[in-house]
């Protein structure tokens, strides 16, 4: 177009000589160029339906344009060849008509453009920037077109011929005026703006050739058609950029504030010439009638006036504006550092808004605006593991119901094995104030996932801590009730002959009180009130000490694999308790493998940044000891891996297994200071990690093997008395004749006030033998009490319960010891006679 332009330029310049041949070749020249023009628009008519999503006024447009530019080709066309025909313009009716009905197609074109559409003040200064532009053309039309040819022509057909082409202008220009000055348009904006100016530009041009002007001396073509040809250009310009790069919105609203108010010089320019006028008429002799003048003058005036208030009211709301952005940024900042999601669902159940804590939470990989909430895949539950559909999700709740959805806990696991996060939800819906329907639904999601582990947690806790007690209260009584049993068995079996066949039903009663001697003993360790005696040992070494009882114990199909740390471990534990979690956990392996495996036992020491380390265990001086127990059986799932600590819960058949054993193990464990961890999969096996505080120091020499109790004292003599507290009269009976038994002298009581009185009462005391636990009172009172009377007195506690209440008092330095019960008449008489032998 450029080439053919410069073509054109050239050739007027060659036959400028000759008016005639100008005119011929101006004629011509523009025939292709408005032809051209109109089939670039039609194509842009066609682009419109894939190009712009608001095709039917674009296509509308660009029809309007290329009909305007259809017209004048013809119209150029039929002058073109009267005048080359006859020489003259014989076909003057027809070719004006084509070239007047092409300003209301143009008129229609430009008016297909909807403007971006700005807030109520931006309009109003459009509407006013429109009206000084329109009253100063109209002035300028009047002035310099229409007055000087007034009476020029005297036909009908001639004076509307006359004022049809300036109307026709001014029509036009009316319409391009708001589409130069309104809000530049977010998308699209470039091109709307080049093409009114373009097209004011041909108008210029029009108006230009309607003045008649006269050949500026010195160039050879008509400078009104340099004009025409600028304003082709950059018409068909605008056209083909929209042609080739696609537009979303080229005619529509846009997004709200994304226009920026006009600052175009036209209305100041055409409202100045106004003005300029009037100077005229006060510095010359002005033959024009002045009304029309003035009349716009004061019009224009009182406009500018009205036009500066609004743009004061217009800075203002600015401002507002302003201030009301950056709060809205401020708070899109603290939203998106918030920790708690937020995202934001449209009607249609998609996310228009969410912010990084909400793609965190949810466990996706990027933004999720303009897609679900959560994606195919994605595994939601309940608390109780149901599983949530799409119609269950909170937000489609609210979407559905209207109603605000509270404190709703999901569970959400992303595909992959990603682990569980669970959150707290809350989905409030939000209404469109037209409609009442909803307009969207905020939620917000808070990750509970580390307060649900630590509500679990004090919920086991809190079980542990009253089965416990339960278990306290029943070892206690049990304790008595088996002491009697085996005080009573022991009594009978010695008072039999060696030869009496009853000697082995007693033996039989023996055993059952042994067995549910260590049943409470488990009850006691579960409920971590049962009495230790630390020691600082070589975790290896124990283990390797329990290895070889292990062997006997598991079989001869599963194999045993120690796999210990090089260097010693050494931690302070009761020797005792630790052989029995290792025996535990290895006889759970052995249930968990019925067709036989292997078990690895293995021992290692954690520095205190060791990431294996529990977060919250304290740990000892050197470290952590680990201790890890496992097996390659069947396995636990997620809810029997949540109860394996609770006492008395076994997946076992009925009669092969009581549920202590693990439970066991926490209390023995806890109570030690330390912490237990299970790992398991179903199909792949069981690891049960106990983690123990390291100390430092030398391991304790390995306790000296046991030899057998003397059935006897060996320094019993009638005048050794001991008394003897106990409120259980059944026991406090078996304790007396078991002594007197074995050659004591004893006393008893069973309260501590008539322990009180007999002391009172008697100096021949050797040694206090009482319980702990006793209505009105306890024994280690009473023994701090009679040493207050004997400060080197004797004292052999006897306790049910795990409370080790010796520890409590002070009982001075005088020797004293405690048994556990239950107890048989021998290990009773061997610690009374250790406690004795230190009378010296």
């Amino acid at each position: 177009m450029a080439v053919y332009a410069i073509a054109y330029l050239i050739a007027q310049s060659i036959v400028s000589p000759s008016l005639a041949a100008s005119r011929v070749v101006g004629l011509v020249g523009f025939i292709p160029l408005s032809a051209v023009t109109a089939w670039i628009f039609f194509r842009a008519r066609r682009a419109s339906d894939h190009r712009a999503s608001d095709h039917r006024d674009t296509r509308r447009a660009f029809g309007g344009y290329a009909i305007s530019f259809a017209l004048t080709a013809l119209g150029t066309l039929v002058t073109a060849g009267s005048e080359l025909r006859l020489g003259t313009e014989t076909a003057y009716p027809w070719n004006n008509a084509l070239y007047l009905a092409s300003y209301p197609a143009a008129a229609f074109a430009v008016l297909s453009f909807r403007a971006h559409r700005p807030g109520p003040i931006v309009r109003w200064r459009l509407l006013i920037d429109t009206a000084i532009a329109v009253a100063a053309a109209v002035v300028m039309t009047w002035l310099y077109i229409i007055v000087p040819q007034i009476g020029t022509h005297t036909g009908m057909l001639d004076q509307v011929v006359l004022y049809a082409y300036p109307v026709g202008d001014l029509v036009l220009f009316a319409a391009l005026v708001p589409m130069l000055l309104a809000p530049r348009h977010p998308q699209a904006g470039g091109i709307l703006r080049l093409l009114a100016t373009a097209q004011m530009t041909y108008l210029a041009a029009d108006l230009i050739d309607q003045l008649s002007p006269p050949r500026i001396p010195g160039v050879p073509v008509d400078w009104p058609d340099v004009i025409y040809l600028t304003g082709y250009v950059g018409m068909i310009w605008a056209a083909e950029a929209f042609s080739r790069a696609p537009v979303p919105n080229l005619t529509g609203d846009g997004p709200v504030g994304a226009a920026r108010p006009s600052r175009n010089w036209l209305p100041v320019a055409l409202g100045g010439f106004v003005y300029l006028l009037l100077l005229t008429v006060a510095l010359r002799p002005w033959t024009q009638p002045l009304g029309p003048l003035v009349l716009t003058a004061v019009f224009v005036t009182l406009l500018i006036m009205i036009r500066e208030r609004l743009t004061e009211r217009q800075t203002v709301q600015l401002a507002r504006e302003l201030d009301a952005e950056r709060n809205a940024a401020r708070f899109r900042d603290a939203i998106a550092h918030l920790k708690v999601g937020i995202a934001i669902i449209g009607p249609d159940g998609r996310v228009s808004v969410a912010n990084p804590a909400a793609v965190r939470l949810l466990q996706l990989d990027g933004p999720i605006e303009g897609s679900a909430l959560t994606r195919p895949g994605w595994e939601l539950t309940t608390e109780d593991g149901q599983p949530i559909g799409p119609e269950g999700h909170p937000a489609a709740l609210a979407l559905a119901t209207g109603r605000a959805v509270r404190d709703l806990v999901i569970g959400v696991q992303a595909p992959g094995g990603a682990p569980r996060r669970w959150l707290l939800v809350d989905a409030d819906p939000r209404f469109d104030t037209g409609s009442g329907q909803v307009a969207e639904v905020i939620v917000s999601l808070h990750d509970i996932t580390e307060r649900r582990l630590l509500e679990q947690q004090l919920r086991h806790t809190q079980r542990m801590e009253a089965v416990g007690k339960l278990a306290g209260g029943i070892a206690h009584d049990f304790n008595n009730l088996l002491t009697a049993i085996i005080g009573h068995s022991d009594i009978l079996k010695i008072s039999l002959g060696p030869d009496d066949q009853r000697i082995e039903e007693v033996g039989g009663i023996l055993q059952a009180a042994d067995r549910a001697a260590r049943l409470t003993g488990q009850l006691l360790a579960l409920s971590r009130r049962q009495h230790l005696n630390p020691d600082v040992l070589d975790l290896n070494e124990v283990v390797r000490e329990t290895g070889r009882l292990l062997v006997r114990l598991l079989g001869e199909d599963i194999a045993i694999v120690m796999d210990l740390d090089d260097n010693p471990i050494i931690v302070r534990v009761d020797r005792g308790q630790l052989e029995q979690v290792i025996v535990n956990l290895a006889l759970n392996a052995r249930d968990a493998m019925p067709r036989g495996g292997h078990l690895t036992v293995a021992t290692r020491r954690l520095e205190d940044q060791d990431p294996e380390r529990p977060p919250e265990f304290v740990g000892g001086e050197a470290g952590v000891a680990v201790l890890r127990v496992s097996d390659v059986g069947e396995g636990m799932d997620n809810q029997t891996r949540s109860r394996a600590f609770e006492p008395f819960f076994t997946t076992k058949e009925v009669g092969k297994g009581t549920g202590l054993g693990l439970a066991t193990v926490y209390g023995i464990v806890q109570q030690s200071g330390g912490e237990v961890v299970i790992d398991s999969e179903p199909g792949l096996g069981t690891s049960v990690t106990v983690f123990l505080p390291a100390t430092i120091g030398p391991p304790s020499a390995p306790p000296p093997q046991p030899t057998a109790a003397p059935t006897r004292p060996t320094r019993a003599t009638p005048e050794q008395v001991i008394l003897a507290v106990e409120d259980d009269a059944a026991l406090r009976e078996v304790i007396r004749r078991a002594l007197m038994q074995r050659g004591y002298r004893v006393l008893v009581a069973g309260s501590p006030s008539t322990a009180r009185a007999i002391i009172e009462s008697s100096a021949t005391i050797d040694l206090l033998l009482t319980d702990v636990v006793m209505p009105g009172g306890n024994g280690p009172e009473l023994a701090a009490w009679a040493r207050t009377l004997r400060p080197d007195l004797p004292v052999l506690l006897m306790t049910g319960h795990a409370d080790d209440l010796v520890h409590r008092y002070n009982l001075g330095p005088a020797p004293t010891d405690m048994i556990q019960k239950p107890f048989d008449p021998a290990d009773l008489a061997a610690r009374i006679a250790a406690s004795l032998g230190h009378q010296g």
